[in-house]
């Protein structure tokens, strides 16, 4: 793998259907054997508008997201030469690369 994970990295997922929803997640350790990582859902904030029901985030990492499920563990795995951590059958999580993430909603 060529790019890691450490500790404070961001990452995000995206899933939905009809809907594109965005979850942030704060690094908080890498396990002994380098092989896991502890995890954290965090905030967002809403950079801009897109649209109807639509909008552009980046992640608050000051702030506990509301749906937070606790502190998760979840195994390293490597896609494309980069790190990602598989959240549950339908999301992964991977590195976030800076830029705001489209997310849908319906009200």
């Amino acid at each position: 793998m060529s790019i890691q994970l450490k500790v404070g990295d961001i990452l995000y997922s995206s899933c939905g259907y009809d809907q594109t929803n965005i979850d942030f997640y704060k690094v908080l350790e890498i396990t002994k054997s380098g092989k896991s990582a502890k995890i954290q859902m965090v905030g967002q904030k809403i950079t801009r508008d897109a649209g109807f029901m639509c909008e552009y985030v980046i992640p608050d990492p000051s702030v506990v997201h509301p749906h937070n499920r606790g502190i998760l563990t979840k195994k390293i795995k490597e896609y494309k030469g980069k790190p990602y951590l598989n959240l549950n059958s339908y999301s992964g999580a991977f590195l976030w690369d800076g830029q705001e993430k489209y997310q849908s909603y319906y009200a």
